[in-house]
């Protein structure tokens, strides 16, 4: 989702409202309050990796960090410099060391 995006679906919030997260592996019992907003001065970097089976695989890691995940093939991937904005609970902290 872009910014854009949920500024949309935000509009028409009251202002005053709570904003809550839940993930595909949680359910409604177990949202987490968003406490925080991170705007990373670097721009991160999104990978489409074609996996076997014809699958594509959508990653985004911090520019400073090596990938994880599959190994990139430049004759078939594509990697990109995407901005992000990073929201979580309030009790999570962030580093420099992903470029925030």
């Amino acid at each position: 989702m872009k910014v854009a995006e949920l500024l949309v679906h935000l509009k028409s919030a009251p202002p005053d409202a709570v904003v809550l997260a839940i993930s595909v592996a949680q359910n409604l019992s177990y949202p987490i309050e968003i406490g925080q907003v991170h705007k990373p001065r670097e721009p991160w970097i999104r990978e489409y990796l074609l996996q076997y089976g014809g699958e594509v695989a959508s990653y985004l890691r911090p520019a400073n960090r090596s990938r994880i995940e599959l190994p990139f093939n430049p004759a078939r991937d594509e990697a990109y410099e995407e901005g992000v904005v990073i929201i979580s609970s309030e009790s999570m902290r962030f580093n420099e060391g992903l470029s925030l």
